[in-house]
């Protein structure tokens, strides 16, 4: 972090995004029973596998399997197209800087609060709604989110 401050400033915002996906370890998922996990066997290896192709064959082929598997598969091709749609994180940067006169630490601090508040929603979820039904958590979720997602309006028109 020596030298200049946006190189630090950026470092820093690096590792607080990585906070929520490294957070997930700590998630206990042994709710789901070993008889419905997606691979009921292990593949067969054999005992010539030794070198490191062999081994590294092998790896790939039982994450092809896993990833074939439909419970795998349909959540990972949703993540894809909402990853590969196009958002408008960049223009409203632009205009969050340029036209609203905000720095950009400012932003990197909001960014940091968002993480934060992302992890005690975890926390949150794993302690009290995790007992809830999931229909009714689902319209919770929506109904709470709509008007804090329309929130941006306000800082645009007001």
């Amino acid at each position: 972090f020596i030298g200049n401050d946006d190189v630090g400033d950026s470092n820093v915002d690096a590792i607080v995004d990585q906070i929520p996906s490294t957070s997930t370890a700590m998630v206990d998922d042994s709710s789901v029973p070993p008889s419905l996990s997606p691979l009921q066997t292990p593949l067969p290896v054999s005992s010539s596998t030794s070198s490191l192709s062999a081994r590294l064959v092998s790896q790939v082929r039982e994450v092809w399997e896993a990833a074939k598997q439909p419970s795998v598969l349909y959540p990972m091709l949703f993540v894809l197209a909402w990853q590969a749609t196009p958002n408008a994180s960049s223009g409203f940067f632009y205009f969050l800087t340029n036209e609203l006169q905000m720095k950009p630490e400012f932003l990197g601090r909001l960014q940091v609060a968002g993480s934060i508040s992302s992890l005690l929603g975890v926390y949150l979820y794993q302690t009290r709604l995790k007992a809830m039904p999931i229909k009714d958590l689902l319209r919770a979720c929506t109904l709470l989110s709509v008007p804090l997602g329309l929130t941006q309006l306000i800082l645009i028109n007001g």
